[in-house]
């Protein structure tokens, strides 16, 4: 199992990076708050002013926000392969932009067969 703690450790590092990245897009295009208001384009747009691991938590962050929205347009047509496709982008996401200790235990529990 792995232990989350949300006042410290990673996660208050994880949550800073993320923040130092609204604040370069903020430069750019004031309005975006928070990264679910920032894009891709946006991001890529400030990648020479953020550091290496800002981009890559911030990567995450704007492509999960992108993946849950496709997942509820294709959970609503039934496209349960696609909808797989886009958990295992999620995997390839945490284990390679957010370094989660959690991704292989995700993987290893997705393919458990089911009793």
């Amino acid at each position: 199992m792995v232990k989350h703690e949300l006042s410290g450790g990673e996660y208050a590092r994880r949550r800073a990076e993320c923040e130092q990245g609204v604040a370069a897009i903020q430069k750019i295009k004031p309005e975006v708050k928070a990264l679910r208001d920032a894009t891709m384009a946006l991001l890529d747009q400030v990648k020479v002013n953020i550091l290496r691991v800002v981009y890559r938590r911030c990567r995450h962050i704007i492509g999960e926000n992108q993946r849950t929205t496709e997942a509820a347009g294709k959970l609503a047509r039934q496209a349960y392969e696609e909808v797989g496709e886009l958990i295992a982008a999620e995997h390839n996401s945490l284990r390679d932009d957010l370094r989660s200790p959690a991704a292989p235990s995700l993987i290893s529990w997705l393919k458990k067969p089911a009793r």
